[in-house]
């Protein structure tokens, strides 16, 4: 299956693989919004794996932060923990914000290098 430049309706796999969801967060008060709609696209598009980095993940990764370091995780401390979920993943849904974020162009080149050894990485802009 192509990548798609214009967005759904593309399949982007068997829903069962996971599917990382990139746009910028950082200095945004509206992110959780962007990263919602994605992931409603997403599941209506039969993907049922869905990875939002805007969601319960970080609450998690905060919480465990302060109680083992006494403080919230660095942005550097995210992106590591991102790769490693991102490095997991067969499919990317780039939101339309994701050229302005330096976490979101990082993961996109994750995405085009891991395509470089498997063909089946999907790459996916939303529209």
């Amino acid at each position: 299956m192509k990548n798609s430049k214009q967005g759904f309706p593309v399949a982007i796999g068997p829903a069962q693989e996971p599917c990382y969801i990139s746009g910028g967060i950082t200095g945004l008060e509206s992110y959780r919004g962007f990263f919602t709609k994605a992931t409603n696209t997403l599941k209506k598009n039969e993907v049922s794996k869905i990875y939002n980095p805007a969601t319960k993940c970080s609450k998690d990764m905060n919480k465990v932060f302060t109680e083992v370091f006494g403080k919230n995780p660095s942005w550097l401390e995210y992106m590591i923990f991102d790769v490693m979920v991102l490095s997991h993943c067969k499919s990317i849904y780039m939101l339309k914000n994701w050229k302005t974020s330096k976490g979101a162009r990082w993961e996109h080149r994750i995405m085009k290098f891991k395509r470089l050894f498997n063909r089946n990485i999907k790459i996916v802009y939303e529209a």
